[in-house]
């Protein structure tokens, strides 16, 4: 009992905290770093601090109070510069991010009047407890927080033992870092506290947390200003309240077509004096033609939509990095805060209010620092086609530019189809997506290697186009990717190739007209041999001839009202299954101009597993191949050479 009392007294009356200072970085924290948003892994981790403390033998006790301590103050101040997070607050409970505030960290100083060399030797575990900073150890279900409820990743102790020798104790929250994250930091520290670089390991491993937390940031600094219900300028004709979907509308998939254009250098004052306005103005005045999205629609198989002018929603937005920042660092992720309402691509539970309605066209207005503007929207793909996104957003830009407009309408009559709609099971969970850009000079040599390949195979497909070479490279890399992850085992899949039929029927279609005008062309892909560019481009040629062999649009319509719901089912398994190549070589994607010029980016964002988009690169040299793959798919089709050699 008397040893107990003893090792009892030792913690209770031999460490004596001598000084208590805040020490805050050396430089302050850039504005884009502001917040560090705390990942899953973190938010479920324990409500914790995580002690480490290491002790130092033989120290001069009066060189130490002199020099040692100023001397880890400056450093830790200097180490904090690049552990911005740590000198933060963070919620106490619950927290999903750290205000990177510059706060600083609690610095004490504490003496013990026994020598080190005894308290190795005599101590037990529970003796280290005063070492630490404020009882700041592991379990603790009232972690200490200030009137706000927040509290300090991080503290340090500093304890003299009589006769030399120190202690060095650091807490960190188990909620910012895990045992690895704090050792790493105490290193770093003490390698700046001896003017030695960083381990390069660690000052890698440090840059890539930064570059992680400088995308996580920007999509929460991305702040929306306002929203807002913009209607037609013109109410809609009684005659025209209702839009009837043709088959092709109803069968087409339950998702909305995210479209982004960004312009450079707009003076931001007048942006938001002027411009906001202009946009709103003849949004307004091109809903009077477009006004079958300014109505509602069923969100689960719709038939119609109800032309009813209750508007679209249009929002602004602000993030504070600049464009061309934006457009250098971000991957295609990061495009997500920059549309309306997260309506991208798939969506099994597309937004509606209580009737069970929703509205067609949703568009955001994203102001970047130091000028430029993001003007993104999202079309429900039961109104209309990727085509008809660009024609909608081309007619706008036209409006606002003071020029003329023609969409052109197609009115079917009533008509429903006892074929299923589109309800994919594509999962963006594990997937990323990422562009690759095509040269014509590469793509003309991939061309002639298309042409000598199927020479070779007997079957010559003379003069392939740049989508039909670029294509079949894409899908065959792809397939060699998924085939290396399954460990050499082939999985066939097909290709599915969404085909423009407006120019392409007999009876041509207007280049504007709405609504849902493609027909797909399905390649089978069961082997290997099957990809050979002879059989792939073959067959999409094939399928070409048959469509523009087609009469009018109403003979398409015939060819799905006669298809079996059998039939119709497999298809649209296998489709959901498949690779899809979707061309927007021919669009008119860099003719966007409100006014303000041509954008320097356009783009479609989210992600759609093993959907590739091909776009015209910007002043014509060149596809962009925005591709969504697996990520351990993507990881090796990026270090494909026989990809990389036409890029």
């Amino acid at each position: 009992m008397l040893s107990k009392l003893l090792r009892f007294s030792k913690r209770q009356l031999h460490t004596i905290i001598v000084s208590r200072e805040i020490i805050k970085p050396s430089s302050p924290t850039l504005s884009h770093f502001k917040t560090y948003n705390l990942s899953l892994l973190d938010q479920i981790s324990l409500n914790s601090h995580t002690p480490v403390v290491a002790f130092y033998p033989n120290l001069d006790q009066t060189s130490h109070d002199k020099t040692k301590t100023l001397e880890l103050k400056n450093s830790l101040a200097k180490t904090l510069t690049q552990y911005y997070p740590f000198a933060g607050r963070v919620a106490k409970t619950d927290p999903t991010y750290v205000d990177c505030n510059d706060e600083g960290v609690t610095f004490i100083e504490a003496t013990n009047d026994i020598s080190l060399s005894d308290f190795l030797q005599r101590s037990k575990h529970e003796d280290l407890d005063p070492l630490f900073p404020d009882d700041l150890i592991w379990f603790d279900p009232h972690i200490r927080g200030d009137t706000e409820g927040v509290t300090c990743p991080l503290a340090v102790q500093v304890t003299r033992f009589a006769c030399g020798g120190v202690a060095l104790a650091s807490t960190l929250s188990h909620k910012v870092g895990d045992g690895r994250t704090i050792l790493n930091f105490i290193n770093h520290w003490a390698a700046v506290t001896t003017k030695k670089d960083i381990n390069p390991q660690l000052q890698l491993l440090v840059k890539k947390m930064l570059s992680k937390l400088l995308r996580f940031s920007r999509r929460q600094l991305h702040t929306i200003v306002s929203r807002e219900i913009i209607k037609p300028s013109s109410p809609t004709p009684s005659q025209l309240k209702t839009y009837n979907l043709s088959l092709l509308d109803q069968i087409s998939i339950n998702a909305h077509q995210p479209l982004i254009a960004f312009y450079p250098n707009l003076d931001q004052t007048s942006h938001d004096n002027t411009k906001t306005l202009e946009l709103k103005n003849s949004l307004a005045k091109t809903l009077t033609q477009y006004y079958p999205f300014a109505g509602r629609v069923a969100k689960t198989d719709p038939t119609y939509v109800d032309c009813n002018d209750e508007g679209v929603t249009f929002i602004e937005a602000t993030n504070d990095i600049s464009l061309s920042d934006f457009l250098q660092r971000s991957e295609h992720e990061d495009l997500d805060p920059l549309f309306p309402d997260g309506l991208i691509w798939f969506d099994p539970y597309i937004r509606g209010d209580t009737e069970g309605v929703t509205c067609p066209l949703a568009v955001q207005v994203t102001r970047f620092a130091c000028g430029g503007v993001a003007v993104a929207s999202t079309l429900f793909h039961k109104v209309g086609d990727g085509r008809t996104t660009f024609n909608f957003v081309n007619h706008w830009a036209e409006v606002t530019a003071k020029k003329d407009i023609n969409p052109h309408f197609l009115h079917y009559p009533t008509r429903s189809t006892n074929l299923p709609s589109v309800h994919s099971a594509r999962s963006r969970v594990g997937c990323v997506t990422r562009s690759f850009l095509f040269p014509n000079r590469k793509l003309n040599e991939l061309r002639a290697k298309v042409t000598a390949m199927t020479v070779e195979s007997g079957q010559p497909v003379m003069d392939p186009t740049r989508v039909e070479a670029l294509s079949w490279l894409l899908h065959s890399r792809a397939m060699a990717a998924a085939t290396k992850k399954s460990s050499g085992t082939f999985k066939g899949s097909d290709m599915v190739f969404p085909v423009d039929i407006r120019g392409m029927l007999v009876e041509k279609l207007a280049p504007t007209s709405i609504g849902n005008l493609f027909l797909a062309i399905e390649c089978r892909v069961t082997s290997e041999s099957g990809l050979e560019p002879h059989i792939t481009i073959g067959e999409m040629r094939k399928m070409k001839a048959a469509f523009r062999s087609i009469p009018n649009l109403e003979g398409v319509m015939d060819i799905f009202g006669q298809m079996s719901l059998e039939t119709a089912l497999e298809a649209l398994k296998r489709r959901d299954e498949s690779y899809i190549y979707s061309s927007m070589c021919w669009f008119p994607t860099y003719d966007i101009d409100f006014g303000w010029g041509k954008p320097v980016k356009v783009t479609v964002g989210g992600t759609m597993k093993n959907a590739t988009g091909l776009m015209a690169a910007r002043g014509g040299d060149g596809i962009e191949a925005t591709m969504c793959l697996e990520k351990e798919e993507m990881k090796i089709l990026q270090n494909d050479p026989e990809l990389l050699a036409f890029c």
